[in-house]
């Protein structure tokens, strides 16, 4: 099975919406951010739940160092597959620069 991109964005400032779950749910199985600046910037990104409407953490303020690609999701999440979104749950990122991170989520 290949890896299909669902998502590549480079987030502002603001917290705003990355992707939202399609009908029947899908799961994430890597999220990357890559930072091509000088720069190390700090990511956060969230799952806010359309069903409970809370918010999960993803990450916050996790520092993207200069020059580099990482992996945002953990080990556990990892462990189970990846991240699940239920349809309507809606994947949310900011930065610390506007557009000098770009996050990438494949299935």
């Amino acid at each position: 099975m290949g890896t299909a991109i669902v998502a590549s964005t480079q987030p502002g400032t603001a917290d705003s919406v990355m992707y939202t779950g399609p009908a029947g749910g899908i799961i994430l199985s890597q999220i990357y951010a890559a930072n091509l600046t000088g720069s190390a910037v700090p990511l956060t990104m969230a799952v806010q739940r359309v069903i409970s409407g809370q918010t999960e953490p993803v990450c916050t303020a996790l520092s993207i160092g200069a020059s580099v690609m990482e992996e945002v999701l953990d080990p556990a999440k990892l462990a189970y597959g990846g991240l699940r979104l239920d349809s309507g749950d809606t994947l949310h990122a900011s930065a610390g620069t506007a557009a000098a991170v770009t996050v990438t989520a494949t299935t």
